[in-house]
């Protein structure tokens, strides 16, 4: 009985922490990135250098570990990601001056 009763406590922290992860990742990236629309699931380790040059559509998620860097002198947004767009773990996304433009529905893996 008291080890159900501890198992529950250690799920419900767990999902707490998860919840809160989450809604802290919304809340930074939301004031951080150039463009973004809701929903988005980033993870919060993700690296995003020049973030006012990086632009989400709806629906974006970015996974773990995963580096993005916006720099671009030939548009407002280097790295610009249609909605549904997913990114698996450990992408490394430079626009390097120039500009990536990933449109509707796509993965990089």
């Amino acid at each position: 009985m008291a080890s159900t009763i501890l198992r529950r406590l250690f799920i419900s922290v767990g999902a707490a922490k998860y919840r809160w992860c989450a809604a802290a990742s919304q809340l930074y990236f939301s004031n951080v990135l150039g463009n973004i629309e809701r929903p988005f699931d980033i993870d919060f380790a993700v690296d995003i250098r020049s973030p006012l040059q990086v632009s989400l559509k709806k629906n974006v998620v970015i996974k773990t570990n995963t580096i993005l860097n916006g720099r671009s002198s030939l548009r407002q947004f280097g790295l610009d990601f249609g909605p549904d767009t997913y990114i698996k773990e450990f992408c490394y996304l430079d626009s390097y001056g120039g500009f990536i433009e990933i449109s509707d529905r796509k993965s990089v893996v």
